[in-house]
Parts: C-alpha cells; sequence; structure tokens
C-alpha cells in the first residue's frame, strides 16, 4: 500500500515536491512454509516453525522534480 502527496514548491515556479509513504505487510500477517510432502515422513503433513513472510515495514521517501 502507498500514499503519495504531490505539491507545488512556492518559491520556485514548475518546481514540485513529492512525499511518498509505502507500508509492506500493513496487517502484519504470517505466511508459512508449505507443509513436509513425503509421505514416508514421520512429519508428513506438518508445518514447520519457518515464516516466509517479512515484518511489518514503512518506507518514507522525498522527490523534488524541477
Amino acid at each position: 500500500m502507498a500514499f503519495l502527496k504531490k505539491t507545488n514548491l512556492p518559491f520556485r515556479e514548475g518546481m514540485t515536491l513529492e512525499l511518498r509513504f509505502e507500508f509492506f505487510n500493513i496487517t502484519n500477517t504470517p505466511t508459512f512454509g508449505l507443509p513436509t510432502a513425503t509421505i514416508t515422513s514421520a512429519v508428513f503433513g506438518r508445518i514447520r516453525d519457518s515464516v516466509i513472510s517479512e515484518s511489518r515495514k514503512v518506507r518514507i521517501g522525498a522527490k523534488i522534480n524541477f
């Protein structure tokens, strides 16, 4: 998810300021690995504690266009 705000700078004509806020895994929902697929394994069908997804992250950026 991302939010973007673009504004004109008051001290220069034709220059704009762009603020950007990006959110990754905003709901903080874990994504686990696949279950063990070997039928003869003692742990068949078990999902280990390995988590594939990353934690919640926010990235903020600013850019001046001229």
